[in-house]
């Protein structure tokens, strides 16, 4: 069973308080992450509940492709808006010997200080190009950019200049040089006027969803100003100094996460250092020197970070380290309490740690299989999508960024929710450029498309066709096989699945456990009269077309499962529907494909 994995080591005790014995916390985490939250949920100790922003009503939402714990459809990705300053170019030149940047100075420098005084310039990471002085003007074998100590050996270069830390120090020999060009900080009030949260960072997630009654004909009309501009990665949405550009993100599938968490940082670094120089990767290193390895840019380093994170800026949900995500329409609001108690957040850390692994799965027809995998390898697929990684066996992954090349470009988010100087953020030269990406694991994927960063991709070969960069040759080497061979590797990875499904998941309804009733709901109409007005008070308190619209969302969810054959992972979504949308077009649908699958379901366990 899915959620009879125990978490490796008891749930952590915070604040004094006793860890739940390992499986009350097992049965708690599992609660948790398959609730349906509300505004004002009386399951919160005091908190605001759901919101006052969400993507979802649950985690459960966002991960179900393949049952609980899976990948999410691209309509529910993550909706992402990031501020990227206008690059003003031309022949800047600045005085030699000395330099300051932040709260830093040395005599052995250039003076930047014309820059660095300027409050518009001074915005995260100043790009600058830098070339020889005039005649006479000698560097050192290179430059040295003293956050991370790389140096850069060219005579005309980028160099990545940290302004806003005081970390970054610039080291050369006398002499002048001649910045060729640098980034604008966008308006403070331009950016406000888009999104609060841009004021603070770079990025800014547009949420589906916010419980103030204004939010949804804001939403609207913002992403339709950004639709109507074209946006793309050359131009976006212009403001005051610079543009605001979109992207989205898919929700990976969770399953196998516990390996991951405890892999040894050496192992990543190992696996840095044996890739060829063509297709090498690199890890993401955090400010703390930890490495990322969860997330699309490796940008958090541990699964704890990952969950929690989700939780407040997912759900809106307040968690000990990690504010509730925003309203742009009441920045200044702050959470009345915790929603979730530390020996909560410990449950639901170690709920997703325990899911298990995806599997292989046996196939009579497995020559074949066999046969894809070894195209896989000689392809080249192998070389990132690594099938082991120190002792994780079927992973098929590096966990490393590479450049994906320009079809798969996108602003890179340091952080989705809350001030980046509160979260352990890569550093500024190991963070991703906006074509490298963390190689996704391929285990699983049967049952964890769409495909890519953005679900773009809709099967392997529009996956495929998207790999440039480091990925180019092998790329062609599969698109330039024969059919045949290209049939035997996907063969081979519809033969990599989510883990068996488990035992149907009881979704709460804001009751406490013992009254909670575990067996599968029937149709709204015959449902027992306390559970119908319990349903009916719900659907009160949301507005109809939202109603229309969370249930919409869910019935897609469901019928996604049942095409991949999953009926009891699409029986759970039924039963949401059924229970908080019951008088949607979805719920009816819904309440008749329970019937059908009711058989089903039956058939597959026998008499």
């Amino acid at each position: 069973m899915l959620c009879d994995a125990l978490p490796r080591g008891p749930a952590r005790a915070q604040d004094g308080g006793a860890a739940p014995p390992a499986g009350d916390a097992r049965s708690l985490g599992r609660e948790l992450f398959a609730r349906t939250w509300s505004p004002n949920d009386p399951r919160c100790h005091g908190g605001d509940g759901l919101g006052p922003v969400y993507n979802a009503t649950s985690c459960v939402a966002c991960h179900g492709l393949g049952g609980p714990g899976g990948a999410g459809p691209s309509g529910m990705n993550v909706q992402l808006i990031s501020a990227v300053g206008d690059e003003i170019t031309g022949e800047f030149g600045f005085r030699s010997n000395q330099i300051t940047v932040g709260n830093r100075s040395d005599p052995r420098v250039p003076d930047l200080t014309p820059i660095s005084e300027r409050a518009d310039l001074v915005y995260g990471i100043a790009y600058l190009h830098l070339s020889t002085g005039p005649a006479g003007g000698r560097f050192r074998d290179g430059l040295v950019f003293s956050a991370n100590g790389t140096t850069l050996k060219a005579h005309e270069f980028e160099l990545r200049l940290n302004l806003n830390g005081g970390d970054s120090v610039l080291s050369c020999a006398a002499g002048s040089i001649t910045a060729k060009s640098f980034t604008l900080k966008p308006d403070e009030d331009a950016l406000r006027q888009i999104h609060a949260g841009l004021v603070a960072a770079p990025s800014a997630v547009i949420h589906h969803d916010g419980v103030d009654p204004r939010y949804e004909a804001w939403q609207s009309r913002l992403m339709a100003r950004i639709r109507a501009s074209g946006v793309r990665r050359d131009r976006g949405l212009k403001i005051a100094g610079g543009r605001i550009l979109a992207s989205q993100r898919n929700a990976p599938p969770l399953f196998g996460l516990g390996l991951i968490d405890d892999l040894p940082d050496e192992v990543l670094v190992a696996a840095e250092e044996r890739e060829s120089p063509q297709i090498r990767g690199r890890v993401s290193r955090m400010k703390s020197g930890r490495i990322g390895r969860f997330g699309w840019k490796a940008q958090t380093t541990d699964l704890r970070e990952f969950v929690l994170g989700a939780c407040a800026g997912e759900l809106g949900l307040e968690v000990p380290g990690h504010p509730q995500a925003i309203s742009p329409l009441a920045p200044d609001q702050k959470a009345r309490a915790l929603d979730l108690t530390p020996e909560e957040c410990d449950a639901l850390v170690a709920y997703v740690k325990a899911l298990p692994a995806p599997i292989r799965l046996d196939d009579p027809d497995s020559p074949s299989i066999e046969a894809g995998r070894q195209a896989f390898e000689q392809i080249g697929c192998a070389d990132c999508h690594r099938p082991s990684l120190g002792n994780i066996d079927g992973i098929y992954s590096d966990l490393l960024l590479h450049d994906m090349g320009p079809d798969l470009t996108s602003v890179t988010v340091q952080v989705y929710y809350g001030p980046p100087e509160k979260v352990d953020i890569p550093t500024a030269a190991s963070m991703a450029d906006g074509t490298e990406w963390r190689t996704p694991p391929l285990w699983g994927y049967r049952d964890s498309g769409p495909y890519l960063h953005d679900g773009r991709a809709r099967n392997l070969v529009e996956a495929v066709r998207a790999h440039k960069g480091q990925a180019r040759d092998s790329a062609a080497r599969f698109l330039h096989s024969p059919h045949q061979r290209q049939s035997l590797i996907e063969r081979f990875l519809q033969a990599l699945a989510a883990p068996a499904p488990a035992e149907p998941t009881v979704i709460a309804d804001g009751k406490e456990p013992s009254e909670r009733r575990g067996s599968l709901p029937r149709p709204p109409a015959s449902l027992p009269p306390a559970r119908r007005g319990t349903a009916l008070t719900r659907a009160e308190a949301v507005a109809p077309a939202k109603q229309e619209r969370i249930a919409a969302s869910r019935l897609k969810l469901a019928e996604s499962l049942e095409t991949m054959d999953k009926p009891q992972g699409a029986l759970v979504f039924y039963r949401e529907i059924i229970r908080d949308e019951p008088d949607t077009d979805a719920a009816r649908i819904a309440a008749e494909r329970m019937k059908a699958l009711g058989g089903e379901v039956a058939a597959q366990k026998g008499p």
